[in-house]
């Protein structure tokens, strides 16, 4: 005779239960690796834009004032930002944004990612004294436990924090 056979409640909520445990683990890291790849992106985009200032600067004297004037390009929308001084501001297609901030002589990028935020700077000049001084920053808000994660796994050593962002050192 022929049974039908199949299986039993217990052994499909054990299943369930094995791919919740699984999931529960796996996105966490994928989300770590993401915001680690984006914020990597980050920082090799602030290294060639100082760079390039510091290009400029060795060939003109002078420091730069906008981003036409430097030797590098980027797809993006260019534009002015005043809201804290006046800063050529360029936006890249995947919404990341990167600042040459005339005031302070700093180049940065910022990254929003899923309710998180990651600022990576660098002071073209040494102006800034102390362990800042020339330094390439990664800054995270100070709740924010996997942007800190982020600065950290960037090789980011905890130097402060200044208005709700965590400051890491990257050497």
């Amino acid at each position: 005779m022929y049974q039908k056979r199949g299986f039993t409640l217990i052994e499909l909520l054990v299943v369930v239960l094995i791919i919740g445990i699984l999931a529960a683990v796996a996105v966490p890291q994928y989300k770590m690796a993401v915001l680690k790849s984006r914020a990597s992106e980050l920082f090799l985009n602030v290294k060639a834009l100082a760079q390039a200032e510091e290009a400029y600067y060795l060939a003109t004297g002078e420091r730069c004032s906008d981003f036409t004037a430097l030797d590098i390009s980027w797809p993006g929308t260019l534009s002015e930002d005043s809201t804290n001084g006046p800063n050529s501001k360029l936006t890249l297609p995947n919404g990341n944004v990167l600042v040459l901030d005339k005031e302070d002589l700093n180049v940065f990028v910022q990254l929003f990612w899923s309710g998180h935020y990651i600022m990576i700077r660098r002071s073209v000049v040494a102006n800034r004294g102390g362990i800042w001084e020339g330094a390439f920053i990664c800054a995270a808000n100070a709740s924010d436990d996997l942007a800190n994660q982020v600065c950290r796994a960037l090789g980011g050593v905890h130097t402060g924090a200044f208005n709700n962002l965590t400051m890491y050192r990257i050497d």
